[in-house]
């Protein structure tokens, strides 16, 4: 149960903590390269992850916290 999602006009930052601070039950918020958020949902316990994939060489990365 997940999603990717852009808005046009609205920075991708903004959009994350925006979706941190109003969607109660998330799973995890990802910022994702810059481009797009990955929101995600769960049956158990939510995690309240909120996390900034990049990459690293071919590697990609999960950082805490939105950047």
């Amino acid at each position: 149960m997940a999603a990717d999602i852009t808005v046009d006009g609205v920075d991708l930052n903004d959009l994350c903590l925006w979706c941190s601070e109003n969607i109660t039950d998330y799973d995890q918020i990802i910022s994702e390269f810059g481009e797009w958020m990955h929101i995600g949902f769960t049956l158990s316990t939510p995690r309240k992850q909120l996390l900034t994939a990049v990459k690293m060489g071919v590697k990609t990365v999960y950082n805490q916290g939105i950047a």
